[in-house]
């Protein structure tokens, strides 16, 4: 089981990365891969002295197939969500483990898979130059924690052929009166989690606005239904 509150369970086939936004201030995934002792894991992080922290190299690492295979083995419906140690479309993952990945994903229909990255524009490059196949049990999903991204990675994750297409604006760090709710079917939202002298604060009223807009939004959608719909599928909103 997973403590992140939108997901089951977590799903690593690739670990590693590099910071792109400011959204990667702060990210949880590098002290814990710093910290982990697996043989794949060595190599992805170091420490960085002239900035006093732990960083990613850049190096993206392959994990074991026991580890890779992992949804294959499990039964019960799953939400996975894939990747959290690392981006599956970071410039250094190598086609040939997004194809495998991919593979892995549409064999197991029993499961849900949400794909999240900050990079939807190799996302979507690479599933028209690979053919990758998005079953209805794939999501597609980038991350947006201020407005100055939320046109361009939207545009970007609208190219993705996904049946349901979601935007994670956590940490957020600004408001986002740019972010078109209507054009997307998932929206995870939050403040910066951590120690409480280090995280950057969120205006609560960022979060009412993205809240009453993505419901104007679903009644407009199906006004009828829009309250009985898949819990998993509503704004899943904290402050």
């Amino acid at each position: 089981m997973s403590a992140i509150e939108w997901t089951d369970a977590t799903w690593n086939p690739i670990v590693g990365c590099s910071r792109i936004s400011a959204g990667c201030h702060h990210c949880y995934a590098i002290k814990m891969a710093h910290r982990f002792g697996h043989e794949h894991y060595t190599g992805i992080t170091e420490v960085n002295f002239d900035e006093a922290r732990v960083d990613w190299t850049g190096v993206l690492s392959t994990a074991p197939p026991h580890i890779f295979n992992k949804p294959l083995r499990v039964k019960r419906p799953t939400v996975f969500f894939a990747n959290s140690m690392s981006d599956m479309f970071h410039e250094s993952a190598s086609d040939a483990d997004i194809i495998a990945a991919f593979k892995i994903m549409n064999a197991c229909p029993q499961h849900t898979f949400q794909v999240l990255t900050k990079r939807p524009s190799r996302m979507a490059a690479k599933t028209q130059e690979l053919g990758l196949i998005w079953s209805e049990n794939i999501w597609a999903g980038t991350s947006i924690e201020e407005d100055k991204y939320a046109k361009s990675r939207v545009r970007e994750l609208l190219k993705v052929p996904a049946k349901l297409r979601f935007v994670s604006a956590e940490p957020l760090l600004d408001a986002l009166p740019s972010l078109e709710i209507e054009k997307i079917d998932w929206l995870i939202a939050g403040g910066e989690s951590g120690q409480e002298n280090t995280v950057r604060p969120m205006d609560p009223q960022w979060i009412r606005d993205l809240a009453k807009r993505s419901c104007q939004s679903a009644s407009k959608k199906d006004p009828l239904s829009a309250s009985k719909r898949d819990p998993l599928r509503r704004a899943a909103l904290r402050v």
